[in-house]
């Protein structure tokens, strides 16, 4: 007995998580039937920037930069900062440093900052980077991942990466901030250090499977990516370089041909670059100035990648330029996402249709059976004469059911010491009938374990359904 009752209740968990997948199946096609009725197409603005702060405090500048370059107020801001704090403990910390007051100082400092939210931020090292929403998006939002990597030795994180994964409630997006490997000769050590990125960063949202950075609709991905160009004679005079010199070293750059030769960063775009190398310059100059000891360089960049190509439009892209308070300039792009998006009030009301649907649907499914009796008198019983009697049972619903006879265990009397199923598991296809056969065996135990002014034993057997009802037949007989 002990055997078919597990099995049974194997059966019955089963059962029951194929009901709510069913509900779930019901429900979704219902509102997919429906779909033209809440969902519509928005254009999303998004505003993205990178900028390698060299540890400089740099509130005022960002706020002028901002305030320059964004002249409508976007529905997404992402800012991602390298090197925001160098020190020991930050590199050490990883994850775990602390900018809750650096985040703060940002937010205060955005252009109409009150129509927006801090919809993520994720730190690593000298890394920060901060997503800001408009506050009329928060209900398009179903789920948030952040996630970090840090890349530099033994785990260090003053080289890393950091990911944050956004669930609308039709599409997905994913921001990537990184700061690869330096130095002109490490192309090899910025390519390994993409690689472990695309490969380490997953995503496991509750509400859809598990999403790598390429399995989301949109993506950004941007930082100091530290690829340099391969010449020597890129002009160190900041104002001398022409556009001409813009097409003609643009060809000679590092992540341009890693991306044509499909060593890293091939399935993503970068817009076309029509400003000069963001790096590297004297800090602090009056005039913007670089570094002859370093050959000037893109290492600022912005890429993406969308599912098709109607999902994304290149407003702008390009950088400050303005005097330093770091070694490189802040690169932003501009970009019109085209998504869809819930009309919440109208989905609200198709879902509370749909459950009633649901409800319907599985109600029907309900399993049903009819009993031919449900009161069993085995009349007088003579000592170590085994009897037997049954009950017809039919099924009589619209899905296959499993039947289990069970003791009552609330019931007084002990009645597995004198009565026995034949078959106590049995699964009945639609439509189909079959006995259940009951038989008692009275020996010397149980007739000590009579009372001599009541001579007669009765119980309560319990036919469970799998996902249904409970039936009771009640057995009686006398002595």
């Amino acid at each position: 007995m002990a055997a078919e009752d597990a099995k049974y209740r194997c059966i019955y968990e089963h059962n029951r998580f194929h009901k709510d997948v069913m509900i779930d199946k019901i429900t979704t096609d219902f509102l997919n039937e429906r779909e033209e009725k809440f969902l519509y197409l928005q254009d999303l603005n998004i505003f993205v920037m990178t900028w390698n702060i060299a540890c400089a405090n740099l509130i005022d500048d960002l706020k002028e930069s901002l305030e320059k370059v964004m002249k409508e107020p976007p529905d997404i801001i992402c800012l991602g900062f390298q090197e925001v704090d160098m020190s020991v403990t930050s590199i050490v910390l990883g994850d775990n440093v602390d900018r809750n007051l650096f985040e703060f100082d940002v937010y205060n400092i955005l252009p109409d900052f009150l129509n927006y939210y801090i919809l993520q931020s994720k730190h690593i090292g000298g890394l920060s980077m901060i997503v800001f929403a408009k506050n009329c998006l928060k209900p398009q939002i179903i789920n948030i991942i952040s996630k970090s990597i840090p890349l530099g030795p033994i785990y260090m994180a003053n080289k890393g990466a950091v990911s944050i994964s956004i669930l609308t409630r039709k599409n997905s997006f994913c921001f990537v901030c990184a700061h690869l490997p330096a130095h002109g000769k490490n192309v090899s050590a910025r390519n390994e250090a993409y690689a472990i990125i695309m490969s380490k960063m997953q995503f496991k949202h509750s509400e859809v499977k598990d999403l790598t950075i390429l399995d989301h609709d949109i993506i950004y991905w941007f930082g100091d990516l530290n690829y340099r160009i391969d010449s020597e004679s890129v002009p160190t005079n900041f104002s001398s370089i022409t556009k001409d010199d813009i097409t003609v070293f643009i060809q000679q750059d590092q992540l341009l041909n890693c991306r044509l030769n499909s060593t890293a960063f091939h399935p993503f775009t970068e817009p076309p670059i029509n400003f000069r190398p963001t790096y590297k310059f004297f800090i602090h100059k009056g005039d913007l100035e670089y570094n002859a000891n370093r050959p000037p360089a893109w290492c600022d960049r912005i890429l993406y990648r969308t599912k098709t190509e109607e999902m994304l439009k290149l407003i702008e892209y390009n950088s400050i330029e303005q005097p330093c308070v770091s070694d490189h300039l802040p690169v932003y792009g501009i970009f019109k996402n085209v998504l869809y998006f819930y009309d919440n009030k109208i989905y609200c009301e198709l879902l509370n249709e749909a459950y009633s649907h649901a409800s319907k649907v599985m109600a029907q499914r309900q399993p049903k059976v009819e009993l031919s009796s449900q009161d069993l008198d085995f009349g007088h019983i003579h000592f170590y004469r085994e009897k037997t009697l049954f009950v017809d049972v039919k099924n009589t619903g619209t899905v296959n059911v499993l039947i289990l006879l069970t003791h009552n265990k609330f019931y007084s009397q002990d009645a597995t010491k004198w009565i026995t199923f034949k078959n106590s598991l049995t699964t009945l296809k639609i439509g189909e009938s079959t006995k259940l056969l009951f038989s008692v065996f009275i020996d010397d135990l149980v007739n000590l374990s009579l009372s001599p002014i009541e001579p007669f034993l009765e119980t309560v057997i319990l036919l469970k359904l799998s996902e249904g009802r409970q039936y009771f037949v009640l057995l009686i007989l006398f002595l």
